[in-house]
């Protein structure tokens, strides 16, 4: 085989690769939006404007090296024991949180597509969305706070 067609086969390998993951892709956003009731105010979000969303999360809040938020250096927090959406939502309001601002549920684990919508949305389909990731964040960066759920149960709000 000539360089030429080295060439030519690395290019259609490339292409092909570029396509399965872009198929895994559209299989994930399928299985996320599939979790919503309603999805007309669901936007999942590009690997690059997830990316931005990620780094803006990071630097909001401390991450351990484990992947969770270190919540010692969180002063304002609430660790929900018996967790339903009911138990969440109490907490958010008595905080004076508008449920119908926009927030980004992120994952921590897996290739899942982040999302963009409202806090009630997603909690509103808390229950379906843990099914797909462990280790999950709703992030709302208009009132600096976050709730994480981590795969053991955990249910922690935080906010600044």
């Amino acid at each position: 085989m000539n360089e030429q067609q080295k060439a030519k086969l690395a290019r259609l390998l490339h292409v092909q690769k570029q396509k399965a993951e872009e198929q895994e892709r559209m299989r994930l956003v399928a299985e996320v939006l599939n979790s919503f009731d309603i999805r007309d105010d669901v936007f999942p979000l590009t690997k690059e404007d997830g990316d931005l969303i990620m780094n803006e999360f990071v630097q909001t809040f401390p991450i351990a090296e484990w992947g969770r938020i270190d919540w010692e250096k969180v002063k304002n927090k609430v660790k929900i024991k018996d967790w339903n959406t009911g138990s969440i939502k109490d907490v958010l309001r008595i905080q004076g949180f508008d449920l119908t601002q926009q927030a980004y549920l992120l994952y921590s684990s897996g290739d899942f597509p982040f999302v963009k919508t409202s806090v009630q949305r997603i909690l509103s389909n808390f229950e379906e969305l843990t099914w797909i990731g462990w280790d999950q964040f709703i992030y709302c960066p208009t009132s600096r706070y976050v709730i994480e759920y981590f795969h053991d149960g955990d249910i922690t709000i935080g906010w600044y």
